[in-house]
């Protein structure tokens, strides 16, 4: 089966990736058709970024989201550290293409959230759960107590997505 039948044929809304899993680093370009397929059809890519992690820095989106504009690329866990936060608001500042995803550690310090819709919008941010490594009641919390408007987590909770996937809402 081709990329071209999942979207066509299917309707597949997305891809996830997860390089370290995956051992293919960012930057191999047997992702390439990955990057085009999120061009070609406007589908967004969610990859696993962890800074200091085999092949999953998420420093590698700088390049890819400048080479392929019209993909949209959702940076899962915001790059796992501090480290890695820094460098995916980065490249969120510089890029309409790229979205933050909000599970993991680096949001269970208090201020993180608050900092990251501060630095560059609830509007590039979106709710992640890892539900199968994290508790969803964790994942969710984050959000509703977080220190932000109710507009900003309506829009990190769905709104975001949906305008991402093109869905009435």
């Amino acid at each position: 089966m081709k990329i071209k039948d999942l979207f066509e044929k299917w309707g597949l809304k997305g891809i996830k990736i997860h390089p370290r899993i995956h051992q293919c680093k960012l930057s191999d370009k047997r992702y390439k058709p990955v990057w085009e397929a999120s061009e070609k059809y406007q589908i967004p890519i969610l990859s696993h970024t962890g800074e200091g992690q085999f092949g999953s820095s998420p420093e590698a989106f700088d390049k890819i989201s400048r080479d392929y504009p019209k993909g949209i690329f959702l940076l899962g866990h915001s790059g796992d550290n501090l480290e890695g936060l820094q460098i995916c608001i980065k490249i969120a500042k510089k890029r309409r293409n790229v979205y933050l995803g909000t599970s993991d550690i680096v949001f269970a310090y208090n201020g993180m959230l608050e900092y990251a819709v501060k630095q560059i919008g609830a509007d590039k941010i979106l709710f992640e759960s890892d539900a199968c490594y994290l508790d969803f009641k964790y994942s969710l919390g984050t959000i509703l107590y977080a220190k932000i408007s109710d507009k900003d987590k309506a829009r990190i909770l769905g709104l975001n997505m949906a305008r991402i996937l093109k869905l009435k809402h």
